[in-house]
């Protein structure tokens, strides 16, 4: 990585390649009595020690990842299927030669609902929400919902699926921190309505 004028330059450095790497995986899970439930959490770890070439400068670049999901499924009401999952993100990258330490986290819930409306028909929904970290305190929002009518014959189901209600299309932004910059864009399908057949012999 060098500096040309006002634009960094990344490249490829011939030279002796030597780096430490830790990871570290946990998982667990316990039933809940008293909501008829389970939650299982897993968590991910990884460090790297590694270098930087900068303006022909050899120098220390770390790296820290942390990675936890949890998800709790509730039966508290029988027929009633009732999930929540959160995982949260934390990302570090550290140059020790500059005191510099850009720190990003990041949430994103979600929670779904199978609610039985009578023996035949159900409805369930998925909620969404995102919370993420774009630069030292600010942070980017978006929500999500959807909707599903089902009924279950005999010989054939219908749904009737209305997605992504609040419409959004896209979900961009931009990171700026101290030791890196990036541009993101997804697009997004827009809210649909959409009908379902399904047949069983």
């Amino acid at each position: 990585q060098d500096y040309v004028g006002n634009y960094i330059v990344e490249s490829l450095t011939q030279g002796d390649t030597k780096y430490n790497s830790w990871n570290m995986f946990l998982m667990a899970s316990q039933g809940i009595g008293f909501l008829k439930g389970k939650l299982n959490v897993k968590a991910l770890y990884n460090a790297m020690n590694s270098y930087l070439v900068q303006n022909s400068q050899r120098m220390p670049y770390d790296t820290k990842n942390l990675n936890i999901t949890s998800n709790l499924d509730i039966g508290l009401i029988k027929g009633v299927d009732l999930n929540y999952k959160l995982t949260y993100g934390f990302h570090q990258m550290k140059m020790p030669a500059f005191g510099k330490t850009s720190n990003l986290n990041s949430w994103k819930h979600e929670g779904s609902l199978r609610l039985p409306l009578c023996k035949v028909l159900s409805l369930e929904t998925l909620t969404e929400y995102y919370h993420n970290e774009i630069a030292q305190k600010e942070f980017k929002d978006m929500f999500f919902q959807d909707f599903t009518l089902i009924f279950k014959a005999k010989h054939f189901d219908l749904s009737l699926a209305w997605n992504n209600v609040f419409n959004n299309k896209s979900y961009s932004y931009g990171i700026n921190n101290t030791l890196s910059s990036s541009f993101s864009n997804q697009d997004i399908r827009g809210r649909e309505l959409m009908l379902s057949f399904y047949y069983k012999p």
